[in-house]
């Protein structure tokens, strides 16, 4: 199967996504979207959670992050009735400083190009890096499913 990992990159752009991320489970499900109008990077891949599928027991976790962070400003009953939160991008192919050395997002689309599957189609996860850095696990779906 092929497997990619991705560095979630942008999130205090975004807050709080920082305070999802330190709370967020392992291999919780994420969207990835071209952003054709970023004005930096037509190709930027962004990266979303459903926070109305967010784990019952990573709330209280949740709840916590947003406190120490943003004080009252965040609640976890408000991100989670909201939906899809816009975390991070994926790291830029071009900058191998945020991709550690690794793929980027013009790996992410050329994979998605060449088996043609969309990147909505991909198996795109959360995880963390050795060293504890947040990132994308991006898998090809299981073959069978492919018409």
């Amino acid at each position: 199967m092929t497997k990619l990992s991705v560095p979630l990159v942008g999130m205090h752009f975004h807050p709080p996504a920082k305070a999802i991320v330190a709370s967020m489970p392992m291999g919780t499900a994420v969207e990835l979207v071209v952003e054709e109008t970023n004005q930096y990077d037509p190709m930027a891949i962004r990266v979303a959670v459903d926070m109305q599928n967010w784990p019952t027991d990573a709330i209280e976790a949740l709840e916590y992050a947003l406190m120490a962070n943003f004080g009252e400003q965040y609640s976890a009953s408000e991100l989670c009735c909201q939906g899809m939160h816009h975390l991070g991008y994926l790291a830029s192919s071009k900058n191998k400083k945020t991709t550690r050395g690794g793929p980027g997002n013009l790996e992410v689309i050329a994979m998605a190009d060449q088996t043609g599957w969309g990147l909505m189609d991909l198996n795109s996860t959360f995880a963390l890096s050795v060293e504890g850095f947040p990132m994308i696990d991006i898998e090809l779906p299981d073959e069978t499913l492919h018409q």
